[in-house]
């Protein structure tokens, strides 16, 4: 039988019938032993070098702020409560890490009564069951603050 144009260009690749009576040849014994497969690491582990770490702070004073922005710096979200830290400390505290936010283009937002949530900017913090117009009308510059005089409103409403 003479073999088409096609066959003859490409000669061995592409699919080539089988005889009926042709059996698999195991030459290679170890495929079906479980000690020549390499072992894998499971996802978990994984996703633990490349995702950033959520970290947890209450600092008292405004020197404790400086860890907090630290973290910020390296590329991880900090939850910040401040309700052990007496009404003063604790506005510094939040001006520095609203600071921090700006200068690094990143996010805070006030999560509960004195607590806070601070992201950096691979990292938007965003509000569940919110639509994007009224995300866009309320986020402001790093996350809900505004300049004074601009939109946005007050950022640390007690």
């Amino acid at each position: 039988m003479q073999r088409s144009f096609a066959q003859r260009l490409f000669g061995g690749w592409g699919r080539h019938p089988r005889d009926e009576d042709e059996e698999w040849a195991e030459d290679d014994p170890g495929l079906d032993d479980p000690e020549t497969y390499q072992e894998v690491a499971p996802p978990s582990s994984l996703r633990s070098h490349f995702a950033p770490s959520l970290y947890r702070a209450e600092p008292r004073k405004l020197d404790e702020a400086e860890a907090i922005a630290d973290r910020l710096k390296q590329g991880n979200p900090v939850i910040v409560s401040l309700e052990g830290a007496d009404a003063t400390e604790a506005q510094r505290i939040r001006d520095f890490l609203s600071g921090v936010c700006y200068a690094l283009g990143g996010y805070i937002r006030k999560v509960a009564a004195r607590v806070y949530a601070c992201a950096p900017a691979t990292m938007p913090i965003e509000v569940l069951g919110q639509d994007r117009s009224s995300r866009a009308e309320d986020a402001g510059l790093y996350g809900g603050a505004a300049p004074a005089g601009g939109r946005g409103g007050n950022v640390w409403p007690e």
